[in-house]
């Protein structure tokens, strides 16, 4: 594999100008490439401003009578105040460390465990619960202490009726009714109302039954996590588990008519209109049901992050608390985005939070090194996982934030620590990896000959299957897995039933896990060909690597030296794409195909080893067309992808928004395709141009360098650490940044506007 020196590469990239032009004709589907990790080489902020301000899972929110924000910010450890017109940000309660909290002490000296929500009432003060200690807190708007207001941690409380004698477990959400009583919601299936004397009832839940149009309190709620209350006192309940949300009226309680499928409802809020809004955080949405009880989608839905939108173009990461503003907008807790975001006239913005957890934590996936990238996946939180081959270790990408972490591996290859962190553990070459739906990672652990498992819940590793020892007799098939013998599996798929597909390559096999007995469903052990509609226990494979599952259980296998790609259905294998199957318009035959991946249509897309391409074959038609590489232009960013040139593409992953992430592990890259939906663009007729470009010159630099752009107001230089460096703010739209204290190398400039958001990322070489 030709070697590729960096350094020389950013030159020409950066010194690299062109106009793109393009005609529009529909057709099918055509990509933009750009690189998302990877330089090409392997080898709580204090903020006054709430837009630049730095948040960590932000949790609850509510508003009070004169449009001040309060949030929850819940990895901070703090409660937090934005305050209307003016948007500066100040603490009002938690001091972000650990200790004990004495009730009556200044509420920003008391340390807060988790502060999960919050309800402001008419007075200002603002309710608190603390999920974790089974508290309820009151900060006192007059004299600024706090209070607890509910719950004990007394084993044996007295039996006086009075809230602060009253054990609770899990409090998540809180409300108040017109009369000022406070709701609690208590996680283990309980809602209490806590009245204005202190004394303390079952609201709902505490019963068994789940009939409808019964006493609230004889019902069974299911981990309820949200409430809110209308007008007229009418209380809604997010039960969580049974994905449904109750209304109590009257003391009866029912099923709230919501005509959508709920995933994992978290919080309710009802406006002016008796318009009732759930936060619906599996479908990462927010539904909206009118007074009239019409039911659409209100926010998420999108395909990318997006401000200035309309609410359903943008994507929202796990949407926790919702609340009405007074001015009738929608405000949102977008957990993950890391910002509380606004809904106001059918558009969406951001009014708290930079998007950005710990930025000086982390490291930004576009100036990490990987070494010969060879797996990619997905996860359902809007992360890319990425098997770092040679560098022993399996990588996370937040594609919100563009922070690169590690959750397995230490980066000595080996084999040791099972049942241990997985950052703890040695791999060695780890080839493949996929998520589970329910956030467990699987890893090809390739000259290990095992798959591991990394537990979402605990991030700890386990031994999935294969023992190691490729000296057993025999494959171990109707065995345990983790007995078994695998000699470099590459591969790994997870069906809709549970089970694991292993691609076993030098055993010439695919394998499957089910309730921890592993069999194979195809190959029998001989690498070669000997057919095509067969059955698949009886195929000969040929260094088999790739593997897919599509929606009904079809899978996919990428025959590399075989150079076909099959697809197993009802026990039969047959070929789809390879031998004399050849791509649309009499192009030769494929090359061996590593990795598969299908997308919802049905669509099955192949990474093509010695064409250096992406290819894609139709559902309907079964013809093989190219989607990326097979050009020469190795340093394009957002260019056609059929120009682009890719260096060994290994694996590929698709998201649930069309984008295709590929591993281009010959250029140490993670690289992404975004669709260019509905049209099909070539080099020709209509001009394309940057209409706010951001100009950096000189580029490379060694002294000074100035950056200019119209809707710049602040310029940020980091290092491929992310470690800022330097911060100006422009004139007219321009800076410039003195470099004489700084190294040779790669750095990245950030432009920001007068809100803070960024504009664009820029990349910067100094050369001495």
């Amino acid at each position: 594999m030709e070697t590729i020196n960096n350094f020389a590469r950013s030159l020409r990239a950066i010194m690299i100008i062109s106009l793109v032009t393009c005609s529009v004709t529909f057709a099918q589907t055509t990509y933009n490439i750009s690189t998302i990790a990877g330089t090409g080489t392997s080898g709580n902020a204090v903020i006054t401003d709430s837009l630049k301000a730095q948040f960590n899972a932000p949790n609850g929110v509510d508003v009070d009578s004169q449009g001040n924000i309060y949030v929850c910010d819940l990895t901070n450890k703090l409660v937090r105040k934005i305050e209307a017109g003016t948007n500066n940000i100040s603490t009002i309660a938690g001091n972000g460390k650990t200790g004990i909290l004495t009730s009556g002490m200044l509420a920003t000296e008391a340390p807060l465990g988790v502060p999960g929500a919050l309800a402001v009432a008419p007075n200002g003060d603002v309710y608190i619960a603390e999920s974790d200690s089974g508290r309820v807190l009151r900060v006192d708007a007059t004299d600024h202490k706090i209070y607890v207001f509910a719950g004990t941690d007394d084993p044996n409380p007295p039996a006086t009726g009075k809230a602060t004698d009253t054990k609770l477990t899990k409090p998540i959400a809180l409300a108040l009714d017109s009369q000022d009583n406070v709701y609690i919601v208590d996680r283990v299936g309980i809602v209490y109302i806590v009245l204005s004397n202190d004394d303390i009832r079952v609201f709902a839940g505490s019963g068994t039954s789940t009939a409808e149009n019964i006493l609230a309190t004889n019902a069974r709620l299911d981990f309820p996590v949200g409430i809110a209350i209308d007008a007229s006192n009418k209380v809604y309940i997010a039960d969580r588990l049974r994905n449904r949300v109750l209304v109590v009226e009257n003391e009866f309680i029912s099923t709230f008519t919501v005509n959508a499928t709920l995933s994992g409802p978290r919080q309710v809020a009802v406006d002016a209109n008796n318009n009732v809004y759930i936060s619906d955080m599996g479908n990462q949405r927010i539904l909206q049901v009118t007074s009239g009880g019409t039911t659409t989608t209100f926010a998420g839905g999108g395909s990318t992050f997006q401000d200035g939108v309309a609410p359903t173009a943008t994507t929202l990461n796990n949407p926790r608390d919702i609340a009405i503003d007074i001015d009738g907008s929608l405000l949102i807790a977008d957990r993950q985005h890391h910002r509380i975001r606004r809904v106001k006239n059918n558009i969406i913005n951001t009014v708290v939070g930079s998007g950005v957890a710990g930025f000086s934590n982390g490291v930004l996936a576009l100036g990490s090194q990987l070494n010969e990238p060879g797996g990619v996946s997905l996860d359902g939180n809007g992360n890319l996982y990425v098997a770092d081959v040679q560098n022993h270790r399996i990588r996370k990408i937040d594609l919100n934030s563009g922070i690169i972490s590690n959750v397995a591996g230490t980066g000595q290859a080996g084999h040791f620590g099972d049942n241990d962190l997985a950052t703890c553990a040695k791999l060695n070459s780890p080839g493949g990896v996929t998520v589970a739906p329910n956030g467990d990672i699987y890893i090809a652990d390739s000259h290990n000959n095992r798959v591991r498992r990394i537990e979402a819940s605990t991030g700890i590793i386990r031994a999935f299957a294969g023992d190691g020892n490729t000296n057993d007799v025999g494959v171990g098939d109707d065995s345990l897995a983790v007995d078994a013998q695998l000699k470099t599996p590459i591969g790994i798929a997870i069906d809709n039933n549970g089970n694991v597909y292993i691609a076993d390559r030098d055993q010439s096999r695919i394998r499957r896990v089910r309730n921890d007995t592993i069999t194979t469903i195809a190959g029998n052990g001989t690498a070669g060909f000997n057919g095509d509609n067969i059955l698949a226990s009886n195929a000969h494979l040929n260094n088999a690597v790739g593997i897919a599952v599509d929606a009904n259980g079809v899978i996919y296998i990428g025959d590399r030296n075989n150079l076909i790609v099959r697809k197993i259905e009802n026990d039969t294998i047959k070929i789809i794409a390879g031998g004399s199957i050849q791509e649309g318009g009499g192009a030769p035959n494929i090359g061996r195909p590593r990795q598969v991946a299908v997308d919802a249509a049905g669509n099955v897309f192949f990474a093509d080893l010695d064409s250096n391409r992406i290819r894609r074959i139709d559902a309907v038609t079964g013809a093989v067309t190219t989607v990326a590489g097979g050009g020469n232009d190795a340093e394009g960013e957002d260019i056609l992808a059929t120009n682009a040139e890719l260096d060994q593409p290994r694996d590929i992953a698709i998201a649930a928004d069309g984008k295709i992430y590929i591993a281009d592990r010959g250029d140490h890259r993670i690289r992404v395709l975004i669709p260019n939906t509905g049209s099909r663009i070539t080099r020709s007729e209509i001009t394309v141009t940057e209409t706010n470009p951001t100009l950096v010159y000189p580029n490379p630099a060694s002294q000074k360098v100035t950056i200019r752009n119209n809707a710049a107001e602040q310029i940020v230089l980091i290092n491929m650490q992310g470690k800022q460096l330097h911060q100006a703010n422009t004139t007219k739209g321009e800076a410039q940044l003195s470099l004489e204290a700084l190294k040779s190398g790669i750095y990245f400039i950030r432009v920001l506007d007068a809100q803070g958001k960024l504009i664009n990322t820029k990349t910067l070489v100094i050369n001495r």
